[in-house]
């Protein structure tokens, strides 16, 4: 939780918190920032969290060398400053990948949002297809979009965020599959050509309830009930799905002890689809609100909340498919989330 707590800070939207994206020249510039940024986290992995997770200043030596930092500085991803090098993002390893992402110190509504197990756990649950056309909606980093380069036949990323765009167009040029990651600014699917039709829609939404008229971060702000975005995705998902069409996501969902509310959801939207739920992990609903108790009105939003039998938060990984019986099915696969939080642990 302390990451998450770390997450929920005041949003102050300080210019003096705030550094431009990474960016690469082209495709060389990319391989050898990647290069670096490998033979750094093989060589000496516990430096690398030290500096690009946990954010701590270094000093030149070994495998950060003065040589590989200003290799990286040159793409944005640290600077120098007063006799040390600092990092200007977090950079996260993830199957061979390497996605950078906002630091904590950037308090903007934009900020990109750092890696956590869940999108390790919905990167290797995306069932990518060969010749799949692939949308991924509220893109962040473009971490899931980067994975489905590797065999889809084209893949799409739509983000509301012009930063978030950024950060995903730099990370897919370190990080080139099969095609390239074709990116879209706009709020769902409103930037899409109206003949645009997908294999596979995936998505890991902004989940978090807010109080009403409470400022929060772009990728986790869901409204009073955390589901405003996850509504509207799931209104126009079938509509832009091709015959045989997917849904995968990820998501943090009100319900009572017995499970998510967004199951329910899911299944609406597909009704002739095989929903499978697997229940990943929840905390208290008081747990998960306790960020905005100094907010005006919290006293009433909580109880508004509670009214409706809602306890718990839970984390859902959610597919729907049409091979399968129609309806909700309940999966369980307690070592794919062992392994996620295994990753996600190197990253704390």
């Amino acid at each position: 939780m302390g990451l998450r707590n770390l997450l929920r800070r005041t949003i102050r939207g300080s210019a003096a918190s705030s550094l431009p994206p990474p960016a690469v020249r082209d495709a060389a510039h990319a391989a050898e920032v990647k290069a670096a940024l490998a033979a750094v986290h093989a060589g000496e992995p516990d430096r690398f969290a030290e500096f690009f997770l946990a954010g701590r200043p270094t000093a030149p030596r070994g495998a950060l060398s003065e040589a590989r930092l200003a290799l990286l500085g040159g793409a944005g991803l640290c600077r120098s400053l007063v006799g040390a090098w600092r990092p200007s993002v977090r950079v996260f390893p993830l199957d061979g990948a390497m996605i950078a992402t906002d630091l904590l110190t950037h308090e903007g509504e934009d900020q990109v949002f750092s890696l956590m197990y869940e999108q390790a756990l919905l990167v290797r649950n995306l069932g990518v297809r060969p010749g799949d056309h692939v949308l991924e909606l509220c893109l962040g980093s473009g971490v899931q979009a980067i994975f489905a380069t590797d065999t889809a036949a084209r893949v799409v990323g739509v983000d509301v965020s012009p930063r978030a765009l950024s950060f995903a167009a730099f990370n897919a040029a370190l990080n080139p599959g099969a095609v390239p990651l074709e990116t879209r600014l706009g709020s769902l699917y409103e930037p899409l050509a109206a003949v645009d039709r997908f294999d596979l829609i995936v998505v890991n939404p902004p989940f978090e309830p807010v109080p009403p008229g409470a400022t929060w971060f772009l990728h986790s702000h869901g409204g009073p009930d955390g589901l405003d975005v996850v509504r509207k995705i799931l209104d126009g998902a079938p509509a832009r799905l091709r015959d045989g069409g997917r849904f995968t996501m990820f998501t943090w969902s009100p319900g009572g002890d017995e499970g998510a509310v967004v199951a329910e959801m899911v299944r609406d939207a597909f009704p002739r689809h095989c929903v499978r739920v697997l229940l990943a992990d929840w905390r208290t609903l008081d747990q998960r609100i306790a960020t905005f108790e100094d907010a005006p009105g919290f006293a009433a939003w909580r109880d508004s909340l509670r009214a409706r039998g809602w306890t718990r938060i839970w984390g859902v990984l959610v597919t729907a498919s049409p091979r399968g019986a129609p309806g909700i099915e309940l999966v369980d696969a307690p070592d794919e989330i062992l392994a996620a939080k295994g990753i996600a642990s190197g990253w704390l």
